[in-house]
């Protein structure tokens, strides 16, 4: 009988072995997968195999057996290739990998496999969940914290008591820095082959702490105002447009959203009317229009002696600068010339 050394650092002499008085048959797959189920399920022996999250690769021996948790980031073009090859036998049937149908992108696996320097691209398919009536996500509540200091560190202390208590959690820090830079939704690299991250491609059930307590002044440029709609999408349907180039592909998701403010947020509200605006004068409406009405919003409420922006003050900004624009077009031509 093969001892705990033999399955746990040489696999590859049980498959072999499997393999060796099965080989007539076409399940030998299957009961190679079945023998490493139950040895896992023996005398705690998960805990014996070493977690490449864990343990450096140069510690570990090749071709032993290990342990690795992660998540679905992207799903590969399939890659097929014979699992039997026979150079004596050419009638042999040649056997595909086995059908993973219950992973989906963006899934938290725990993968039981050979350490090896050869890299394995995996088949998953897409079987989509989620409680939803339509395009609502039914039970989804977004928690605002308001009052929190700013430019503080309560925010980052407070973070790190979530991280204790979930299993899967990411801060997102409001920066304009952020917003301008940072790409938020994941976007296909068709030269590479492959799904390129987004910081808003995240595990189902992950808790998103979005700290608007570091926003500052500044101006949104286009990427920063795509990027806070792909987080107001994310908040209020619970989705994610991923981009591939051509084309968007609408991701549903499961996260877990609380928002640090000094103020009541204002993310959601802003995002909206922005979206709005947009659908009734695409043409018209940009980014610059957005940072403006922003700017405005913040001085009507410094001069009222407000440190935070409300919802009455954000709507007299948008009355604002539609009076504003009304006027200009009022006189668009002085003296036959053009403004």
């Amino acid at each position: 009988m093969p001892c705990v050394a033999d399955w746990l650092n040489n696999p590859f002499s049980i498959v072999q072995g499997i393999f060796a008085q099965n080989v007539p048959n076409s399940d030998w797959e299957k009961k190679v997968t079945e023998y490493f189920k139950e040895k896992l399920k023996e005398n705690n022996a998960t805990n014996w195999v070493p977690s490449l999250n864990d343990v450096p690769v140069h510690y570990l021996k090749p071709n032993s057996l290990v342990k690795f948790r992660c998540m679905v980031q992207d799903m590969f073009d399939p890659e097929f290739y014979m699992g039997v090859y026979e150079t004596v036998d050419p009638n042999t049937n040649a056997r595909v990998y086995e059908s993973w149908d219950s992973f989906k992108v963006n899934d938290v696996l725990e993968v039981y496999g050979i350490l090896s320097v050869d890299p394995v691209l995996s088949i998953v398919n897409n079987e989509e969940s989620y409680a939803r009536r339509d395009v609502l996500p039914l039970g989804k509540f977004t928690v605002n914290l308001s009052g929190c200091p700013r430019n503080s560190i309560f925010t980052e202390h407070l973070y790190r008591i979530i991280q204790q208590l979930v299993p899967a959690s990411y801060r997102l820090q409001m920066t304009i820095e952020n917003m301008n830079h940072s790409r938020f939704i994941p976007h296909k690299d068709y030269t590479a082959n492959r799904l390129v991250s987004g910081v808003l491609q995240l595990a189902s059930n992950t808790s998103l702490v979005v700290d608007e307590t570091q926003l500052e002044q500044g101006q949104l440029d286009a990427t920063g105002v795509h990027n806070v709609t792909a987080l107001g999408n994310l908040i209020t349907w619970q989705k994610v447009d991923y981009d591939f180039n051509y084309h968007q592909m609408e991701f549903p998701c499961n996260i877990n959203v609380l928002i640090t403010s000094e103020g009541r947020s204002l993310l959601p509200a802003v995002e909206e009317d922005f979206v709005e605006m947009r659908k009734n004068d695409p043409e018209s409406v940009t980014a610059d229009d957005l940072h403006r009405t922003l700017l405005v919003a913040r001085f009507l409420s410094l001069s009222a002696g407000q440190t935070t922006l409300s919802r009455e003050r954000w709507l007299r900004a948008k009355q604002l600068e539609a009076l504003r624009k009304a006027r200009l077009q009022q006189q668009k031509c002085v003296n036959g010339n053009e403004l």
